[in-house]
Order: C-alpha cells, then sequence, then structure tokens
C-alpha cells in the first residue's frame, strides 16, 4: 500500500465520511418539508447520504472491529454503500406505488368501477376501476339486499381501509 494509504488516514477518511453523513442525514430529517416524503431516485440527497453514511460506518467497523487491512476495508466499505443504494432504490419503487395507491385511493369515493367478483349480501366481493386514474382492483361490499354480478357497474360510496363499500348505479329502464 503506499504510504499516503495508512491505517490511520483511513480511519480518518471513514470517520469523517460518517460524521459528515450523520450531520448530513440529521440536516434533510430537519430541514425537510414537514410532512413530505423524500425524493428516493438514485442520486438524490437522501440516498447519496445514505451511501456516504454506509460507506464510512462499513470502513471503520472492517478497519477496527474486523482488523480487516486497508485495502478489504475499502472494498467492504464499497459494497456497504452499495447495498444501501440497492436498499434505498427498492424502498423508493415501494414508497412511490404505495403514494400513488394512495392518491388513486383517496380520489375514488364517488367514482365509477365494475365488479369483477360478484358481491353477495353480507360478504367482499372484489371491484376493478374505471377512468383515467391508476386502475385499482379492491374488495367491496354493498348494502344492496341483492347480489351485485359480476360486470356490473357500481358507484364508490365510501372506503374502509382498503376496502371499498358500493351501490349499483341506477339503470334507466
Amino acid at each position: 500500500m503506499p504510504a499516503w494509504l495508512s491505517e490511520d488516514r483511513m480511519l480518518i477518511v471513514y470517520l469523517v465520511l460518517l460524521g459528515v453523513g450523520v450531520v448530513a442525514a440529521l440536516a434533510l430529517a430537519l430541514l425537510g418539508e414537514a410532512g413530505e416524503p423524500l425524493a428516493l431516485t438514485p442520486l438524490s440527497p437522501a440516498v447519496l447520504v445514505a451511501c456516504l453514511t454506509c460507506f464510512g460506518g462499513a470502513g471503520v467497523l472492517a478497519l477496527r472491529l474486523f482488523g480487516f487491512p486497508v485495502g478489504l476495508s475499502l472494498i467492504a466499505a464499497l459494497l456497504f454503500a452499495g447495498f444501501s443504494a440497492t436498499l434505498f432504490a427498492l424502498l423508493a419503487t415501494v414508497a412511490s406505488r404505495a403514494a400513488e395507491r394512495r392518491k388513486a385511493l383517496g380520489d375514488l369515493v364517488g367514482a365509477l368501477a365494475r365488479v369483477v367478483t360478484p358481491i353477495e349480501p353480507g360478504r367482499t366481493g372484489l371491484i376493478a376501476t374505471n377512468g383515467s386514474r391508476p386502475a385499482l382492483t379492491l374488495p367491496a361490499t354493498s348494502r344492496e339486499s341483492r347480489p351485485l354480478p359480476t360486470g356490473t357497474t357500481v358507484v364508490v360510496t365510501a372506503l374502509h381501509g382498503a376496502a371499498a363499500e358500493v351501490t349499483p348505479l341506477p339503470r334507466d329502464d
């Protein structure tokens, strides 16, 4: 190893990166918009801070706790930084899908849907939403005394958790 890549210098680099990452994470948490989720795109500040913090923390652990030589501690730090970036990307995908579903569910009351699994009185069936919003399939119940067969157009009258309450669209006879 080159002289500039000594164990003591690498420990200082790892500790500085870990400290900067922790301070940056606190700044993101405290200065972010209240109630707004962090944007977790591949190069967003939150992801970069997580990578930086994991790089520094894993480097310190590899170097001091596990006694790895400097070269192996660099590899371990890079692997954990990559792992954190991958984990954040997966979490961002899950969070994005959940946000889309919440938004679609929020706009659902009063919307039209179609019965895809019959809704029997006192039982749960399935409906599929219509319209320009993202398509949703969700459990549904009805207060009707008669069954609602597959294909019936219904109006969503309420949401109870992730389940909808529906009533059939009045027919023009």
